[in-house]
C-alpha cells in the first residue's frame, strides 16, 4: 500500500507506484500525477526524468499528451513509456526511483 503524504496547497508532484522494463528495450512507468491546487489542471507536454536510487538519470523525455487533466486536490494514475533509445543507463537501480520534471 502506498502512503501518500498531503499536498501543500497549489503544489502539484508526481508519485511513481510502477515500473517495468520492457523486452523490446524501453521503460514504463505508472505515475500518481497530483494536483494540489484549488482548479483543475490540464497537461498537454510534459517534459519528465526518471532518477534511479543512485541519483542517476536513467531516462528523460517529452510527452505529447491528450491533454491530461486532473482535478482540483485530486491525483490521476497514468502510465509513460520512455522507448529504448531515451534511456541512458544498461543497468538502472531501479530499487527506489523518482519522476521529475528536468530542470533545465
Amino acid at each position: 500500500m502506498l502512503n501518500l503524504q498531503k499536498l501543500k496547497p497549489n503544489e502539484m508532484n508526481f508519485t511513481g507506484f510502477q515500473k517495468q522494463l520492457k523486452e523490446d528495450g524501453s521503460l514504463a512507468v505508472g505515475l500518481f500525477v497530483r494536483n494540489g491546487h484549488a482548479k483543475e489542471i490540464k497537461l498537454e507536454k510534459l517534459p519528465l526524468e526518471i532518477i534511479d536510487a543512485q541519483g542517476q538519470t536513467v531516462c528523460q523525455g517529452t510527452f505529447n499528451l491528450p491533454p491530461l487533466s486532473v482535478k482540483a486536490n485530486t491525483s490521476k494514475p497514468w502510465t509513460f513509456t520512455f522507448p529504448k533509445e531515451n534511456i541512458k543507463l544498461t543497468n538502472p537501480d531501479l530499487s527506489r526511483w523518482t519522476a521529475r520534471i528536468p530542470q533545465s
